[in-house]
């Protein structure tokens, strides 16, 4: 029982057993709509879990680090800890771009990028030394880890209270953003939508992939070497833009 009462659900009871590294199209993944808790592969209220107070970091996840279901899949693999607090929030200053770079398993990441007068909703995981590890080593060199002062990026709870932390991490691109025409950044979408709007744009794309997002991942699942083919054509259309917005934010991890 969850210190609300409630029964722990299984992930997959609970609607949050598939994985967008084994799914692409399903990315970012399902996130939580209520403050909860991650206990192996199990899921329930988080109650009274002392987050603030349990030698856990605060990471703000702005992709698939949301899901629960991603999260027990990397945790797994790594053999840490899969007991993760997980905290609905809305981020001001902030919006949700997409990565300059095609992940192996096929779909086009979540990247964050600042925007003054955004308010987005996101989700944070509470997060102890050992798992912040193995995140990490999911993230590097693709993304770099940044430490966002609450003073210059606010992020409240659901209810409007502010976070019990004095800041948040979180995983930055390393390389690059998609851009628009005009040279803003491209906002995230579900995977579909993204894929569809990227093939209609670039016949280079089509060849590789070619025309739907079904038959997208079913290239790149099937031959991890297209990654880098695709990157190289979302470089080739003259899409990835460099976003350094970061850079003033004090680099953490490796």
């Amino acid at each position: 029982m969850s210190a609300a009462g409630e029964p722990a659900r299984r992930l997959a009871d609970a609607g949050h057993d598939t994985v967008p590294l084994r799914a692409p199209l399903s990315y970012p993944g399902r996130w939580v709509d209520e403050p909860s808790l991650l206990r192996g592969d199990h899921l329930l209220p988080l109650g009274s879990f002392p987050v603030s107070a349990s030698g856990r970091v605060a990471v703000l996840a702005v992709g698939s680090n949301g899901s629960p279901a991603q999260l027990h899949h990397k945790l797994t693999r790594a053999g840490v800890s899969r007991t993760v607090p997980l905290v609905p929030v809305r981020v001001s200053g902030l919006a949700v771009g997409l990565s300059g770079h095609l992940s192996r398993a096929g779909y086009v990441a979540a990247s964050p990028c600042l925007c003054p007068g955004a308010d987005t909703s996101l989700t944070v995981t509470w997060l102890t030394p050992a798992q912040l590890a193995a995140l990490d080593a999911t993230e590097l060199p693709n993304y770099w880890r940044a430490y966002l002062p609450a003073a210059d990026v606010p992020v409240s709870t659901t209810d409007g209270r502010p976070l019990p932390a004095d800041g948040v991490h979180v995983y930055v691109n390393a390389r690059g953003l998609l851009s628009n025409p005009d040279g803003s950044p491209r906002r995230t979408a579900d995977q579909r939508t993204v894929i569809s709007s990227l093939l209609a744009e670039s016949d280079r794309l089509r060849t590789l992939f070619g025309p739907t997002p079904d038959t997208w991942v079913r290239r790149a699942l099937a031959d991890p070497g297209l990654s880098a083919l695709g990157t190289a054509a979302f470089h080739a259309e003259g899409w990835v833009r460099p976003h350094d917005g970061f850079r003033h934010f004090a680099r953490t991890g490796a």
